[in-house]
């Protein structure tokens, strides 16, 4: 029988609080100058620390770009937690897309695309970040779990993810760059076509 985990201490609540300003201090000097000005310095300023106490939560810069990261994929998965097989399918599919713009146009994701981008950089050698796969088997398991009782293959399903994953990066780079997406509700219904076509089977 599961038990619920017990409460945490008012020093781990603490610690996490910590982490999390550390963490909304990187994204949001990242998403305003970019990778560049996201130093040790000005990321503990921005959580209110010196850089040496932001050390007792992460041991470097990197570490914290490794959690926004992470905290991306979490994020995206942890949208769809609650879709399954179970919805009538057309449903499934604006639910769907409507989530993945959800996530592509949100300041942890982008942030994220900044950091992947630098890691590619050879000038960059202070980003050893830790390889992250995507897709992984969290994003094969999700696409089966919501799209499993289509006539299509699993790998498949992860391709369309891929392919849509493509097209809403774009969409959301766009949005920076321009600041507006022009007919973009028309976009986004072209993917919910495109998605229902390789979902579906079509």
């Amino acid at each position: 029988m599961e038990t619920d985990a017990p409460p945490l201490g008012r020093q781990a609540q603490k610690s996490l609080r910590t982490r999390e300003k550390l963490i909304q201090s990187t994204i949001s000097l990242i998403r305003r100058g970019g990778l560049a000005a996201a130093s040790a310095k000005r990321i503990a300023s921005g959580a209110g620390m010196t850089w040496g106490a932001a050390q007792h939560h992460f041991g470097s810069k990197e570490q914290i770009l490794e959690a926004i990261v992470a905290r991306s994929h979490e994020s995206f998965v942890a949208r769809f937690a609650d879709m399954d097989s179970a919805q009538p399918f057309a449903e499934r599919i604006d639910l769907f897309v409507a989530r993945m713009w959800e996530h592509y146009r949100s300041e942890v994701y982008l942030a994220t695309i900044e950091i992947i981008m630098a890691e590619r950089d050879p000038e960059q050698e202070d980003l050893p970040l830790t390889p992250f796969d995507w897709p992984n088997q969290d994003h094969l398991e999700m696409m089966v779990r919501i799209f499993g009782d289509q006539a299509v293959a699993p790998e498949d399903l992860l391709e369309g993810l891929i392919f849509l994953h493509c097209l809403l990066t774009g969409l959301a780079i766009q949005e920076v760059l321009e600041g507006d997406t022009p007919r973009l509700e028309s976009h986004l219904g072209r993917c919910r076509a495109i998605a229902a076509g390789m979902f579906g089977g079509g």
